[in-house]
């Protein structure tokens, strides 16, 4: 199991939070994940950039922290 720590930018309330929450559990791979406006910190075996890619897919930008 792998941390990553990534910075998002776009999200500007919890709606938008719910949004990349959804998006995420759709990954197979993730044990667990934590959202706020700022950032997100998933641990799972999901590799980096399918985790940036599936939060740019839900409308938003992420980077690694």
């Amino acid at each position: 199991m792998v941390e990553h720590k990534l910075k998002l930018d776009g999200l500007t309330c919890g709606g938008c939070v719910k949004v990349v929450k959804q998006a995420l559990e759709q990954l197979d791979g993730i044990e667990s994940f934590e959202v706020t406006q700022d950032s997100a910190i998933i641990n799972g075996s999901v590799d980096l950039d399918t985790l940036i890619e599936t939060i740019e897919n839900a409308g938003f930008e992420a980077t690694a922290a």
